[in-house]
């Protein structure tokens, strides 16, 4: 995944498996505020879904029991963000499948919010 420029590391969990495969991680980047609407207009439709809205709380995180508000995810009150997923027929609010992918977008008030979802295999 190439991450656009002005956007630099923030933070990021990787949840080791307990056998054979990879691991689930989740990272964000936080870049310029005029970048949201840049990034959620951008043609992502030969490797994610078209970016949907969704409310923060129903953004699903790569390992049951987590969310991305342990990675700095804030919305305002009744606020949402934007996902993307490798697997377009499904709702964006389900869990994500084994080796699916997805991006969210979030407006915070002073940044963007890019955070990369991966949920291991």
């Amino acid at each position: 995944m190439h991450v656009p420029d002005g956007f630099e590391f923030a933070q990021g969990f990787v949840w080791p498996v307990a056998s054979v495969g990879s691991s689930a991680f989740a990272i964000r980047y936080d870049g310029p505020a005029d970048q949201f609407r840049t990034l959620r207009a951008a043609d992502v439709s030969d490797v994610l879904s078209e970016f949907e809205g969704l409310p923060c709380a129903s953004i699903p995180s790569p390992w049951a029991g987590q969310d991305l508000t342990e990675l700095g995810l804030t919305c305002p009150d009744g606020g949402g963000a934007r996902i993307s997923r490798s697997e377009s027929a499904r709702s964006p609010d389900q869990s994500l499948n084994q080796a699916e992918r997805a991006v969210v977008l979030n407006s915070a008030p002073s940044h963007t919010q890019l955070f990369v979802v991966y949920s291991g295999t």
